[in-house]
């Protein structure tokens, strides 16, 4: 595969993960209901909830930021890992399936974007 190919399929996966997270973190610190109730069904706090919705804010954020989103694409598979496991549980493991999706993306934002040492 060709280094612009590759450059334009990190910037595509950057580009659907920041949305993505921009819009499942913003929906945790609003509080909606959807989330609240999800929250409550895996036994962990709302305050919790709204933790993990700021970190998805600002991976989002550090996504687009050239020199972060490596680390900010770390930290979002991370807690994709978090979220597979919860749903694998306590729903029916097809429901990790969108966390699965995110947690691939980042796993390959975070390898394209990786720093690479100087020869």
């Amino acid at each position: 595969m060709s280094a612009k190919t590759l450059s334009v399929l990190t910037w595509i996966a950057i580009a659907l993960g920041a949305v993505a997270y921009a819009g499942a973190g913003t929906s945790k610190v609003l509080g909606v209901e959807q989330m609240a109730q999800s929250f409550t069904h895996f036994h962990l706090p709302l305050w919790f909830m709204t933790f993990i919705g700021a970190c998805e804010i600002a991976g989002a954020i550090g996504l687009l930021i050239r020199r972060l989103s490596a680390l900010a694409a770390v930290c979002l598979a991370i807690i994709m890992v978090g979220a597979i496991y919860m749903h694998v549980t306590y729903d029916a493991p097809p429901m990790a399936a969108p966390a699965a999706v995110l947690l691939v993306l980042m796993i390959f934002v975070a390898w394209q974007r990786r720093p690479r040492a100087a020869i």
